[in-house]
């Protein structure tokens, strides 16, 4: 059984919570933050226009627990509910949760943990990402000494993490529906001292979940939020120091928005607006998605390159017409064309990280220039 380091629990923790319509997920939420093993924490159930009963679920919390606390606001925006949250919070530390997520009972026990052992400034986990349907498991891990050096790795979501709360003195999510995060959390993150990480996935993400926001995605908001951050990062005086960082988040999400909608439901010129932004950043960048990759490996690389790259049509099956080669890096096969190398998988139930990795690996190639033959 583990014991409750009284050292940590001198810190005060604010979670914030957006709420809306959340009924039919808000009691699992709840009562996992009531569960949580670490006492020294204040629950901010911010309702932002519900219009079922998550009112009333909160209020029965409330009636029972005098550290969760309950505020409306008329206005549809998780935007706004966050940083109504900041605002009231009274923790040195804060942490943002879905209201259809969940949190291990240990989960702000560990995180304070480390950060009262390295004096950080943000604590990230790992991730449980669960099926709503299926129930189907699987485990998103950082495989990265380095997190803060890493912000697309480090995740742009704003939820698996604790931070220390003056991060936000001088920053607000921005009133978008899609990609709010994008905008803020990646800007926190490079500008904190210290970031560190504990080795376990202590918070639920549920996906495939009916009318979830997290589910359904606007590609417009996209640019908004890239232009935001950056932005961001210049006024905080980063921007210099995580350019690189700051184009391999702009193709990742690039990516990640053109996979979600089918791979090609992607309006062309929404995808023209995106492309020609980026290309004032790097002009090299456009080979990115230029490029014929051949996967050889298992199965599991196979699919997260496929996975990785921008367009499904970048996947071809024959050798011969590839550009670049994919293969881990414990592979001793010689190839003719240029090879791009991945870090074998440490872990089998970890295939979001392997794909994180391969994208990771394949823009490098474009972005630092670390090796190879480009194609173009």
């Amino acid at each position: 059984m583990s014991v409750i380091s009284t050292s940590a629990s001198k810190i005060m923790v604010s979670i914030i919570i957006p709420i809306y319509n959340s009924e039919l997920f808000l009691v699992r939420c709840l009562s996992s933050v009531a569960g949580q093993t670490y006492k020294d924490l204040e629950v901010l159930c911010v309702d932002n226009g519900s219009t079922d009963g998550s009112r009333k679920i909160c209020a029965e919390f409330g009636e029972k627990n005098s550290r969760f606390k309950y505020f409306y606001l008329p206005i549809n925006s998780v935007s706004a509910a966050r940083n109504f949250g900041i605002e009231q919070a009274t923790g040195e530390y804060i942490s943002f949760l879905d209201s259809d997520d969940s949190i291990d009972s240990f989960f702000i026990e560990h995180m304070i943990d480390v950060v009262k052992e390295n004096s950080s400034d943000i604590a990230v986990c790992d991730i449980n990402y669960i099926d709503s349907v299926t129930g189907d498991l699987s485990v998103s891990r950082i495989r990265f000494d380095d997190v803060i050096r890493r912000l697309n790795v480090c995740r742009t979501f704003c939820w698996g993490k604790v931070y220390r709360k003056s991060l936000f003195d001088n920053m607000r999510f921005p009133n978008l529906n899609y990609f709010e995060d994008v905008a803020v959390i990646p800007a926190v993150v490079a500008y904190a001292k210290t970031v560190s990480y504990v080795k376990k996935p202590l918070v639920n993400y549920y996906r495939n979940r009916k009318n979830s926001l997290s589910e359904n995605y606007d590609g417009n908001c996209l640019i908004e939020a890239l232009q935001t951050l950056k932005q961001n990062l210049i006024k905080l005086g980063v921007f210099e120091t995580y350019i690189d960082e700051f184009k391999k988040m702009f193709i990742s999400q690039m990516r990640f928005l053109c996979r979600r909608f089918n791979n090609f439901i992607v309006e062309k010129s929404e995808f023209e607006k995106i492309k020609e932004y980026l290309l004032t950043i790097d002009t090299n960048l456009e080979k990115l998605w230029a490029c014929k990759f051949y996967a050889s490996g298992d199965n599991a690389l196979i699919s997260g390159t496929d996975k990785a790259v921008v367009f499904v049509e970048q996947i071809v099956s024959d050798i011969e017409t590839a550009d670049f080669i994919i293969c881990y890096s414990d592979c001793t096969q010689t190839f003719e064309k240029p090879v791009i190398k991945i870090p074998k998988n440490d872990s089998s139930d970890d295939f979001v990280g392997l794909t994180y990795d391969i994208a990771e690996n394949i823009i490098e190639y474009f972005i630092e220039k670390k090796e190879g033959t480009y194609c173009g």
